[in-house]
């Protein structure tokens, strides 16, 4: 559940007790989607989206839209969902997708216009990657072909948010404490509006509901009000508020049980791998790091996370930042490493900011002392690297022909002023050894 100030709050007993997170944005926030109970997103003013991929331990924010009023926001899945608002100088619609987790979104905002929504989208709400709809003034805008095209139909209050249960069964939420519920897919509708909600006549315009199962229901609104039903609105009670403020969206789902992360054989034995730091597990299997590594869930390259250290002054050549990898290359020849790297901002002029690949055939703690290191990768210089570039092995690459207990490691330093370091995207590739030719006699 969210609301002003960047508030954020959770529930384990279906809304019976709230507890606090921190969302890193003072923003009001509007509206909030979760796929599971791990990857959700919230949206609000000044254009901002909040996300976490870890249940709300953790979250960040991003600018999506400048100058825009992002107020409701749906995911099917943790790479596809909506956004919708408006601009705030013009209260034309913003309705935006993402296809890649919220990475990069594209513009709808015209294939809506085409249905005749001018002004602003206030609600959303996706059933699957094709079908949705999306609320604006008195009508509903519904689309079977993921936001292409929508068909308009009405409702008949001034609408903020939309739920669908399914195809056929919809609330709809507005102005001046209207709460409306359809069972035949949006045709018709019914007011099922709590008594005395018109009252809350400054934050009802923010009046999401959603539903577990069609007769369940929740509304809140201003003074941290939150109300529900169990009987289709036919009679609604209020639940405990956490926050005195305006509340403006909530959602329920499934106790956040993360997925359990799939037994992977140490040292890692299957080609090409792949670690892109997405599971909440960090370091991942088979992987080690001597201090300073963590799971970021910003500045990431693709998917949802990425690998970061802090590299500042305080480390010499002899207490580098390590992450390493141990791999089984037994009846492989390596073919390939590579990782894709930047740093935060741009390094100071005159100091070094370093980073390198490392290899060994009988290290286990990726120190330089404990092993007999090759170098892959010699030390390049990330000062200004403030996009991701690749770094790919480029010698001695042999030296792990038919090994069994090999380990690769990523180093790196700084001289100058404290930045970040972020890896995403790692890769190694094997195949088997090319016999050498037999003699002709």
């Amino acid at each position: 559940m969210v609301g002003d100030s960047g508030k954020i709050y959770y529930t384990t007993d279906a809304g019976d007790n709230w507890s606090p997170q921190t969302s890193n944005t003072t923003a009001t926030l509007y509206s909030v989607s979760c796929c599971t109970g791990l990857y959700c997103w919230a949206v609000g003013e000044n254009g901002v989206l909040v996300s976490t991929t870890d249940g709300g331990s953790t979250w960040s924010a991003q600018t999506l839209v400048a100058g825009a009023t992002l107020d409701d926001v749906s995911f099917v899945n943790a790479q596809t969902g909506w956004v919708v608002g408006w601009m705030n100088a013009t209260s034309a619609p913003v309705v935006m997708k993402t296809t890649d987790g919220g990475s990069s979104w594209t513009p709808q905002s015209g294939n809506i216009e085409a249905a005749g929504l001018t002004t602003s989208a206030r609600g959303v709400h996706f059933l699957s990657t094709s079908l949705g709809y999306i609320v604006g003034s008195d009508k509903l805008y519904r689309t079977t072909d993921g936001g292409n095209t929508f068909i308009q139909s009405y409702i008949g209050d001034v609408q903020e948010d939309i739920y669908a249960v399914n195809g056929t069964y919809l609330w709809a939420a507005g102005d001046w404490g209207s709460v409306d519920r359809s069972t035949n897919g949006g045709r018709q509708w019914t007011s099922v509006a709590p008594a005395g909600l018109e009252a809350w006549q400054n934050s009802i315009w923010a009046m999401p509901v959603i539903t577990p199962t069609p007769a369940a229901a929740w509304v809140v609104g201003e003074d941290g009000v939150i109300r529900h039903t169990t009987d289709g609105g036919a009679s609604w009670t209020d639940q405990i508020t956490p926050a005195a403020g305006a509340l403006n969206d909530i959602i329920l789902v499934a106790n956040p049980t993360p997925t359990p992360t799939p037994t992977i054989s140490c040292p890692l034995n299957s080609f090409p791998y792949d670690q892109g730091f997405e599971d909440v597990t960090f370091p991942p299997s088979c992987w080690g790091q001597n201090t300073g590594w963590s799971r970021k869930t910003t500045n990431y390259r693709s998917g949802v996370a990425c690998a970061g250290a802090t590299i500042d002054v305080t480390l010499a050549n002899a207490d580098l930042r390590r992450l390493w990898v141990n791999v089984d290359f037994s009846g492989n020849a390596c073919t390939g490493i590579s990782f894709y790297y930047r740093i935060s901002s741009v390094g100071t002029e005159g100091y070094d900011y370093k980073v390198r690949l490392r290899g060994s055939i009988d290290s286990a703690d990726g120190t330089d002392t404990s092993g007999n290191w090759s170098t892959l990768k010699d030390w390049t210089d990330y000062r200004t690297t403030t996009t991701y570039a690749q770094l790919t092995a480029d010698q001695n690459l042999g030296i792990f022909t038919n090994q069994s207990n090999c380990y690769i490691k990523i180093q790196a330093y700084s001289t100058g002023i404290s930045k970040t370091l972020y890896v995403d995207d790692f890769q190694i590739t094997a195949s088997p050894p090319t016999p050498t030719p037999t003699p002709t006699p």
